[in-house]
């Protein structure tokens, strides 16, 4: 029996048990430290109404603004708004955007749950507001506007033609609008703003109490892939970000700013993939216990969330299906002060829980639904062929998609963290991990 307590381990680099970015700060191990906490520590109902951390949004993309709210956050965790704003900003790079990201503005106004730069422990409310929305303020409007007021607005015009590949025509079915206007506003990849205010949030709390830090970028786009096998680290972060398409390889990424530039010339868009790597995670997160306590599942439900993706993978879990298992699976072999794995193919997740090796998980994004060269539709209003609408778009945003799931894997794992280990506060679930670790035991 090999202890897993406090010591380096050798291992992949940012794994838990050694590297650069191994374990995070972790306090000195604490006898019989509690795990509950109002939270309690053992893999609570995750239900949305009773889960140990809750987070919705609300707005449309061209209201007023978004409202991002997140529940269960513990006292304690530091984050500005200056952060949150710099997040948002990050999800506006990449080359390929459209004019939108050139002269609207995210807002970012914290109005609960964080004082002076620490949270409270209480709901953290954020309100994300549209600098566009004076433009919009009458088609928008929450409350009746004059008939004649809005015939006047040729922002108005009904949309009856829905686009393919867009959530127009199955939202108008559904709700049983006739205009596409009130579905694709919700629809609108503009949400993401919310996910990514709340994400910083996640991000902060898995990093000031386990030391996880969250990295991604894009590994393929269009016909155009990137070199196999790269592995940002953290410290890549700006690196990543100051290429035009947060590619890590400076070759690919040269073929996919030319490959954006022949889409935008033929009127038409480009999806890709994006990998996410948390590095520092603790051995034990999640569980094999129940579908929905695997943290893998958890992940891919996150990430599928997010507009236009189509597919999640974990690890190489492609490669492994088309392997023998006598090489699919990572062998684990014994070290001086604990165990590790040979290869890293399974992602940092084995049964749906966090093995302790770094965690990857890819994303596979769609081509953007609005083009300039419209596809083929029906009119909703006569039934005739028609064209479909062309709304304001990119021609390529697998970069801040990307940035996006960065967000939502670091709210899964800051729910994980708060189901596993419990705690009001910062300390207190620093005190529960510590006499995790202390008792922790490879067998």
């Amino acid at each position: 029996m090999l202890a897993a307590t406090g010591v380096e381990r050798d291992g992949f680099a940012g794994s838990w048990y050694g590297g650069a970015h191994g374990r995070g700060p972790v306090p000195p191990p604490v006898r019989r430290a509690g795990r509950g906490g109002r939270r309690g520590a053992t893999n609570a109902g995750r239900d949305r109404l009773t889960g140990v951390l809750r987070w919705l949004t609300s707005g449309e993309s061209h209201g007023p603004a978004l409202v991002a709210l997140l529940e269960g956050v513990p006292a304690g965790v530091e984050v500005t708004t200056g952060e949150i704003s710099a997040e948002l900003a990050r999800r506006r790079l990449g080359y390929g955007r459209g004019a939108r990201m050139s002269f609207e503005q995210d807002e970012v106004e914290v109005i609960g749950g964080l004082r002076h730069g620490v949270t409270l422990g209480s709901p953290v409310a954020i309100r994300v507001g549209n600098s566009e929305w004076p433009k919009w303020r009458t088609v928008m409007a929450a409350d009746p506007v004059d008939p004649d007021e809005l015939a006047r607005q040729a922002r108005n015009a009904p949309l009856t033609r829905p686009r393919p590949g867009h959530a127009d025509l199955a939202g108008m079915q559904k709700y049983g609008h006739t205009d596409a206007r009130p579905i694709l506003e919700r629809a609108s990849a503009r949400e993401t703003a919310a996910r990514v205010a709340v994400g910083t949030v996640a991000k902060a709390l898995v990093k000031q109490t386990l030391g996880i830090d969250i990295v991604s970028h894009v590994v393929e786009l269009g016909p155009v892939v990137a070199k196999p096998g790269l592995r940002p680290r953290p410290e890549d972060a700006e690196r990543i970000d100051a290429d035009p398409l947060r590619c890590l390889d400076p070759e690919a990424s040269a073929r996919m700013v030319a490959e954006v530039d022949a889409a935008k010339k033929a009127a038409d868009t480009l999806g890709g993939v994006v990998e996410v790597l948390a590095y520092g995670v603790p051995p034990g997160l999640g569980s094999h216990v129940q579908w929905d306590r695997k943290l893998d599942a958890r992940l891919a439900t996150a990430l599928m969330s997010i507009q236009a993706i189509k597919g999640v993978e974990i690890g190489d879990g492609w490669y492994q299906a088309r392997s023998r298992g006598s090489v699919a699976h990572d062998e684990i072999v014994p070290t001086a002060t604990g165990v590790r794995r040979v290869t890293d193919r399974a992602g940092g997740l084995e049964g749906g829980i966090t093995t302790g090796e770094p965690l990857r998980v890819r994303a596979a994004m769609k081509p953007i639904s609005s083009l300039n060269r419209a596809l083929a539709t029906v009119d909703v209003t006569t039934g005739e062929p028609a064209t479909a609408i062309n709304q304001r778009s990119d021609v390529c945003a697998v970069p801040a998609a990307a940035v996006v799931a960065e967000a939502m894997v670091a709210l899964v794992l800051a729910e994980a963290t708060l189901e596993k280990f419990g705690g009001d506060s910062v300390a207190e679930i620093r005190r529960n991990l510590a006499g995790y670790l202390e008792t922790l035991v490879i067998r």
